[in-house]
């Protein structure tokens, strides 16, 4: 007897096995919305070093120009600023007139200053998480993703030594198996050295589904959350991408249970993955900026 036929001599899906999924499926909807919650409350807004003090005269008074150097795109740079102020950028109207390169630059002692937009309180504007402290923006995801493979860690192999039960079959049902039936076929073995994990790898035929598994994983992975977790570097606003990313995600998984079923597990997965790669080296030769 197959373990399909099992399930629909034992009643198929009840309302115990509903239960339990829709109570699985509120947990995990919560933790997908955790794993992106960073786009929003990890946003750089732009920015720029708040200006040197300028005696006899208040911030408002002095232009940017003179205290912040500018870059390319004619926006102020984000991590240095003048020594002096450069009065000399100015015309005679008080108008700017360019950017003095040669002058001497320090980085940014007295903090920055954040600009409206999108973003207006972040981690990154509470804990000035810019310039040569940014790498501490990825720390902070680093630690969330690290708590995610402890737990999954530990609660997997707690959930691998649930309490047993036999479910009782019902007398009025003819087609039901009895419990000593039941007992006959689910037979407990003796737990192996090891556990669960070492099961994992124990035999050549279980390494290599193991590690064939574990590389789609780390593939998948790799490739879904190096895009979904930098929305910022699109260039677009966040919000609207996220939607995007959520909106082409429930197709996709509609679409993949069609295609598995029609052409199979491997050749899904595998056309899957190939069509994933060549798009992500067709982005090599994708322009970069906007003209």
């Amino acid at each position: 007897m197959s373990f399909v036929e099992l399930l629909s001599r034992l009643g198929g899906m009840g309302r115990f096995q509903v239960t339990y999924v829709a109570a699985l499926a509120v947990p995990l909807l919560m933790l997908a919305s955790h794993n992106l919650l960073q786009n929003f409350t990890a946003g750089i807004p732009e920015h720029h070093c708040r200006p040197r003090p300028v005696a006899n005269a208040t911030a408002a008074d002095v232009p940017l120009v003179v205290s912040i150097p500018w870059d390319s795109h004619r926006r102020p740079q984000s991590c240095r600023r003048y020594v002096e102020p450069q009065w000399h950028l100015l015309d005679t109207n008080g108008s700017a007139n360019g950017t003095a390169t040669e002058a001497a630059t320090e980085p940014c002692h007295d903090g920055w200053m954040y600009l409206d937009g999108i973003f207006t309180d972040t981690i990154v504007t509470e804990w000035d998480l810019v310039c040569d402290s940014k790498k501490m923006r990825q720390v902070a995801q680093s630690i969330y993703m690290a708590g995610i493979l402890l737990g999954s860690s530990l609660f997997g192999i707690l959930s691998d030594n649930p309490p047993g039960a036999l479910p009782g079959a019902d007398p009025a049902d003819p087609g039901a198996l009895p419990p000593q039936a039941l007992r006959a076929l689910v037979r407990r073995e003796p737990p192996l050295p090891g556990g669960a994990v070492a099961a994992l790898v124990r035999t050549p035929g279980m390494r290599t589904v193991s590690c064939g598994v574990s590389f789609v994983w780390f593939s998948t992975s790799f490739a879904y959350y190096g895009l979904a977790m930098d929305l910022q570097g699109f260039g677009f606003n966040v919000y609207l991408s996220q939607l995007v990313f959520g909106a082409v995600d429930i197709p996709a998984k509609l679409l993949s249970v069609l295609v598995i079923s029609c052409l199979g597990r491997r050749l899904a997965q595998g056309g899957s993955l190939a069509l994933a790669g060549l798009c992500i080296l067709a982005n090599i030769f994708v322009p970069s900026g906007g003209g």
